[in-house]
């Protein structure tokens, strides 16, 4: 399920071996709204409604639980980069310079609109502690790496020179983008400035 469009289950309709990704997905709901200092066990337990001392059985540190949380986001994010590329290889379309373009544009605007707010809060939240702790920043290293290594092959069917180095430039702009969405949500900073213009000229960017 993804943690974008979750809502809580009540403690008791949720089933041992479901509780765990729950935990996780109640874990950025938590973080979204109330920020790290809100993220404790019984915060979580009180979400969930479950009896106190359940998520602490679970995941007995608190890093524990923000490593599920960025587990469950990025999760989210792969399984939804994977089924856009396989849309995308499946359309029989040659993967040119625009079709990527256009590619880049749908999944931005998908994650802009399909996000609620409380999740693209919850994200950087998950970044600020794992910048703080060097188990949880290995786990988001990791992330990212995957992520662009998935990019990178995108680059390679355009013809970079260096789909790695591209692959990386480009995450860079597109990080940049989601972070003015998530902080700047008037409608005023709203781009349609992430048009196919914007994502053509950072492609090229990139590949430079």
């Amino acid at each position: 399920m993804n943690p974008a469009t979750s809502n809580s289950a009540p403690g008791q309709a949720l089933q041992r071996g479901e509780r765990r990704p729950a935990i996780a997905r109640a874990a950025l709901e938590v973080l979204g709204r109330h920020g790290s200092r809100g993220l404790t066990h019984r915060a979580i337990d009180q979400h969930l409604g479950l009896p106190m001392g359940t998520t602490s059985a679970y995941f007995r540190r608190r890093e524990d639980l923000v490593g599920a949380a960025i587990r469950a986001l990025f999760k989210a994010d792969s399984d939804r980069f994977t089924a856009m590329v396989g849309d995308l290889l499946a359309s029989g379309e040659e993967i040119t310079l625009e079709t990527v373009v256009r590619f880049f544009v749908r999944m931005i605007r998908h994650v802009r609109d399909n996000t609620p707010e409380v999740i693209q809060l919850a994200r950087y939240e998950c970044f600020l502690l794992a910048r703080r702790d060097e188990e949880l920043k290995l786990l988001l290293k990791a992330q990212f790496d995957a992520r662009e290594r998935r990019d990178a092959e995108l680059f390679a069917r355009l013809g970079a020179t260096d789909p790695v180095r591209s692959a990386t430039r480009f995450g860079i702009t597109v990080r940049g983008a989601f972070f003015t969405l998530a902080f700047f949500p008037e409608p005023s900073m709203q781009v349609d400035e992430l048009d196919e213009s914007f994502i053509r000229n950072a492609l090229i960017a990139a590949m430079a």
